[in-house]
């Protein structure tokens, strides 16, 4: 029954796991108008944060053009 609720909703929850998220909720919500939650998450070997927002699905493109913009940035510095 979860496969046919997902089908059926326009909107998808989103996460962003990264090392400073500031910069990229400050793009979500300029851009997306989307508010977002920022939680601290530990892993195995590394201490991250987690960006989760909820966008509808005809915003995963700009979304994801978002995050390779913002991952490229930081590669490049």
């Amino acid at each position: 029954m979860k496969g046919v609720q997902k089908f059926f909703s326009a909107y998808i929850q989103c996460t962003i796991i990264c090392s400073n998220p500031e910069t990229m909720v400050e793009l979500i919500n300029n851009t997306l108008h989307r508010g977002s939650t920022i939680m601290d998450v530990e892993g195995g070997y590394s201490h991250k944060r987690m960006i989760i927002v909820v966008i509808q699905q005809n915003e995963m493109h700009l979304l994801r053009q978002l995050v390779a913009k913002i991952v490229q940035k930081h590669l490049l510095q």
